[in-house]
């Protein structure tokens, strides 16, 4: 009896397997598989047929038993990262001249430091700062000179510009001169070492700016990145020298379809913020499969800017993946109702060795569905519908002739 069981429940095993296999759409073969761990780069056309979260992937192996295995991974962005530490100090001078407020600073002489953020208690300023550095406080040297702040706030914008970013500097005093004739309200200084740690991006140029015919206050320009791409940031490069400010949206194409009157596109939106001319105009979002972008700048009364392109970074995205088993791999993706995959290995990401050899996709295959053959309805043929009507009628002219014969015998 156990023998049974045990076949039966193979069977719907093999099955179970088969089934959520079929519900793909595409696969690639994965060739090279030879330890344990490895890695797997997805690709433009994985991320072109697959949901915007990419849960619509998974790994299956088929043993030469016939079994079917799932293979389980961790997806991997390689993004920037940002570490800060903060650092300790003291405010141990204030004072103003003619040439404005004067805050001295000390700092552990180990510290090293490259961003300053302040806070201010007033709103709509533009000022311009000075940083220097000093070991005795007599010897002093430049850090930055003219470094411009600047805070914008009324009914539509509510806009503040107050961190500096400098090169490392090791110093134990920094003297801050903000250039002022009246008191700036210096409310808060947060001293910090930002350190970046650097992702992996395939970084490219988009020249091929579409500007299209919108409202006069504004300018909207249509963008082809000329393939799918996954990205995760954007620069706006603007030509234009003169001091702007200028809200704008970074909106992407979500999907298209047909109507009588022709195509109707649907824009989500990827990014909201400012364009100005005190920084770089550098937008960061989650990440999104994108190729057709769209940049709406508010400019109101103002001259257009010039727009002359898009640098984009292309987020690499890494599967690590682990093969128990002696098998045929192949990656699926695209279906109907993608769902977020649940694997054990998450909770032990730790314990991936840090070398992983990377292994190689085949070309994209179709998963063919067997196409079921729809049941014709009943009376479809005409033929039916005469069959019947015959049926009818020597139906109804039996009772008839039964009607007659009664009546008959009834005189």
């Amino acid at each position: 009896m156990s023998r049974y069981l045990l076949f039966i429940v193979g069977i719907l095993m093999v099955h179970s397997g088969f089934s959520q296999i079929e519900k793909y759409h595409y696969y690639k073969d994965i060739e090279g598989v030879q330890d344990e761990w490895h890695k797997i780069i997805l690709t433009d056309d994985i991320y072109a047929k697959t949901s915007q979260h990419l849960h619509d992937i998974r790994i299956y192996g088929f043993t030469s038993e016939g079994d079917t295995l799932e293979a389980p991974y961790i997806l991997q962005a390689k993004e920037n990262k940002t570490i800060i530490n903060r650092i300790a100090f003291k405010r141990i001078n204030e004072s103003h001249n003619d040439e404005g407020y004067f805050y001295t600073f000390e700092t552990p002489s180990k510290a090293a430091i490259n961003q300053i953020n302040l806070d201010f208690r007033k709103d709509n300023f533009e000022w311009y700062l000075n940083l220097e550095g000093s070991q005795n406080q007599e010897d002093w040297f430049t850090i930055i000179d003219d470094y411009r702040v600047l805070s914008i706030k009324n009914k539509s914008t509510d806009y503040r510009f107050t961190d500096l970013h400098f090169p490392k500097s090791k110093y134990k005093f920094y003297r801050l001169q903000i250039k002022s004739k009246k008191d700036p309200l210096l409310t808060k200084v947060s001293i910090l070492e930002s350190q970046n740690i650097s992702g992996a991006f395939n970084t490219f140029e988009v020249k091929n700016l579409k500007y299209l015919k919108g409202k006069k206050t504004q300018s909207e320009i249509e963008v082809d990145l000329e393939k799918v791409s996954r990205i995760n940031s954007l620069a706006l490069n603007i030509d234009d020298k003169f001091d702007y400010y200028r809200p704008v949206s970074i909106q992407y194409l979500a999907d298209s379809f047909k109507t009588e009157k022709g195509w109707r596109y649907n824009y989500k939106t990827l990014a909201r913020g400012i364009v100005n001319s005190s920084k770089e105009n550098v937008f960061h979002f989650d990440q999104k499969t994108v190729r057709k972008l769209k940049v709406i700048v508010e400019d109101n009364q103002n001259t257009p800017l010039k727009i002359s392109s898009l640098t984009v970074n292309e987020i690499i995205n890494e599967l690590f993946v682990r093969f128990t088993d002696d098998a045929n791999y192949r990656i699926y993706f695209n279906t109907k109702y993608p769902r977020k995959a649940s694997y054990d290995i998450n909770y032990f990401a730790k314990n991936i060795p840090d070398s992983l050899q990377e292994l190689s996709l085949s070309k994209t295959f179709i998963i063919q569905k067997e196409q079921v053959e729809k049941e014709k309805p009943l009376f479809e043929s005409e033929w039916w519908i005469w069959a019947v009507m015959v049926v009818i009628i020597i139906v109804l002219g039996g009772f008839s002739y039964k009607m007659l014969n009664s009546k008959e015998v009834g005189l």
